[in-house]
């Protein structure tokens, strides 16, 4: 049906009354469907620009708003009636505009432009967004103002630094990991010889009249074997597999037993204190490496302070970590949120930058000129290796926190064993020995330092040798000396394959590792004994002897 309109004038007759009609009749039914299309367009226009998760605004050539939706609106706090017509600045604020007015002027001057900011969000917020600029271009090319499209990644941004922060953790476990295979395993190396070293000294001294002035040498040898076994030990503690003797500990007293240590320790212009916590639950761990924590942190602490004098309080307690703090933590990431024992040293220092800081637990490095050992790479293995996690919290010029985490322990807190083994049992023992070592060295050390107590004393070259010349004659052998780390059988495998064939014989391993490390794999099958490398002549006779003279003995020590 066709839509018709009107016009013209009505002829009048004599007394005024229409009598016809003068004009003309028009089809208006395509106008008022291009009416109707309109309205719909703009309806829709309306829906879509209100709907869209984002603000979307017209700029023209003046930087007056002559468009904003209602996400715009909102973000902004200010009605559409009083956004139109007002520029940028005005509506948005100074601060906000000195970020934008850069590529306002790109979009004005025909540039599509998109970029990354922080807006001012409601009265006193502010969210990050990503905003692109369309030039609005005329028929004859002149730029007529810019279409606006802003999108709040307030959210995005939040997920992506969490996990650039896991990321940044992860590789930093990834690199300590390797970076403590490599020490582990060069310590490991180093143990093997310097077993071979102590061991000749040994067997030299005990050739050797007491008053013979070589024996001045032998002395220098054995110091020298010894600082680099303790320097082997700390290559241990960093890679996690220093030795370990567990027992559930108090920190304070480990602290308060060490005070004139530390003192000692510190510098002379540096006031050291402590403030340590009421009932602190113990922690499972190894008294020497809680004593090396300890010491490095305050020795740490006192070179910040240097010259200039300062203060250093050492402190303890506890605390409850959540997931977020953990993450945040070297070391945390891997662990459970929960409650933690907690030891930190303090100093007002000089502090320390954010590259630097990234650095401090790295093998060798130094802010010296020159490094003197692994320091604070040796706490970081320590940490690892009692399930803990460490912090640094520090700013230039304002001084530096050290703080590491440990689980609490189940049982109840005893006493740091301090005592060494005694020398006990006869001089000479009776039997045949089985010795088996990757080590020519050790292997020597070992056969002539067995053969001066009286032992007869079979050698293999490694573990599949090994068990061929047990399983030849088991009832031979008296006891079994075992390297634990050997080509083609491991010390594991042969060990097991020993016990079926006798399940009685004493089984001393051997290893560069520390024991828990080395005989986790043998947890509850009757190992006899341990001995950690490198050691003296005397401690493995010492060892062997218990062995071979003390009934029912499981594990000696």
């Amino acid at each position: 049906m066709a839509t018709l309109y009107a016009s013209g004038e009505f002829e009048l007759d004599e007394s005024g009354q229409p009598v016809r009609m003068l004009g003309t009749l028009q089809d208006i039914s395509e106008r008022r469907q291009v009416e109707q299309s309109l309205r719909r367009s703009e309806d829709l226009y309306r829906l879509v620009t209100g709907a869209v998760p984002a603000l979307i605004a017209y700029v023209d050539s003046d930087y007056c708003y002559q468009f904003a939706n209602r996400r715009f609106e909102e973000w902004t706090g200010q009605k559409r009636s009083h956004i139109y017509g007002r520029t940028v600045r005005e509506v948005l604020g100074d601060a906000a505009y000195a970020n934008l007015g850069v590529y306002i002027d790109k979009a004005l001057s025909g540039e599509e432009v998109t970029f990354e900011a922080e807006l001012p969000y409601g009265p006193t917020g502010r969210r990050h967004v990503q905003t692109t600029y369309v030039p609005h271009v005329g028929d004859e090319g002149e730029i007529l103002g810019f279409f606006a499209l802003v999108q709040d990644i307030t959210e995005h941004k939040r997920v992506e630094e969490e996990q650039r922060v896991i990321g940044n953790r992860l590789q930093e476990k990834q690199k300590i990991e390797s970076l403590g295979l490599l020490a582990g395993g060069i310590a490991h190396d180093f143990n093997n010889m310097l077993t071979g070293i102590m061991g000749n000294s040994g067997l030299v001294r005990m050739e050797m009249p007491a008053e013979s002035p070589l024996v001045h040498y032998l002395d220098e040898i054995e110091t020298t074997a010894r600082n680099l076994s303790d320097f082997c030990k700390q290559m241990l503690a960093y890679s996690g597999m220093g030795r370990f003797v567990l027992q559930t500990l108090s920190l304070n007293t480990i602290i308060e037993d060490m005070m004139q240590m530390l003192q000692f320790s510190t510098s002379k212009k540096a006031v050291l204190t402590c403030d340590l916590s009421d009932d602190l639950p113990g922690v499972e761990g190894d008294a020497s490496q809680m004593r090396q924590i300890i010491m490095n942190f305050t020795i740490n602490a006192s070179e910040a302070i240097g010259d200039k004098g300062g203060n250093v309080t050492l402190r303890t307690g506890t605390m409850q970590a959540d997931r977020a703090y953990l993450n945040h933590s070297l070391l945390g990431t891997d662990l459970e949120p929960g409650d933690y024992v907690f030891i930190e040293v303090r100093d007002d220092g000089s502090g320390i930058s954010e590259d630097v800081k990234a650095r401090i637990f790295d093998p060798f490095y130094t802010t010296k000129f020159r490094g003197r050992g692994l320091g604070l790479a040796a706490v970081l293995g320590i940490v690892r290796g009692h399930k803990g996690a460490l912090n640094v919290y520090s700013k230039v010029g304002k001084g530096t926190t050290l703080r590491a985490l440990l689980p609490y322990a189940r049982g109840q807190v005893t006493a740091a064993e301090t005592a060494v083994r005694a020398m006990t049992g006869p001089e000479t023992c009776s039997g045949t020995v089985l010795v088996v070592d990757d080590e020519r060295t050790v292997r020597m050390v070992a056969e002539r330092g067995l053969q001066s107590m009286g032992l007869t004393v079979v050698l293999a070259e490694n573990g599949r040798e090994g068990l061929a010349r047990f399983s030849e004659q088991p009832d031979l052998f008296a006891a079994v000396v075992l390297d634990l780390t050997m080509p083609h059988i491991d010390g594991v495998e042969a060990y097991r394959e020993i016990r079926k064939l006798k399940p009685t014989i004493p089984v001393l391993l051997m290893s560069g590792f520390n024991e828990q490390e080395a005989i986790s794999q043998l947890t509850g099958e009757g190992v006899a004994g341990f001995l950690q490398k490198p050691f003296g002549i005397e401690e493995l006779k010492e060892t062997v002897r218990q062995l071979l003279t003390t009934p029912g003995q499981t594990k000696p020590r």
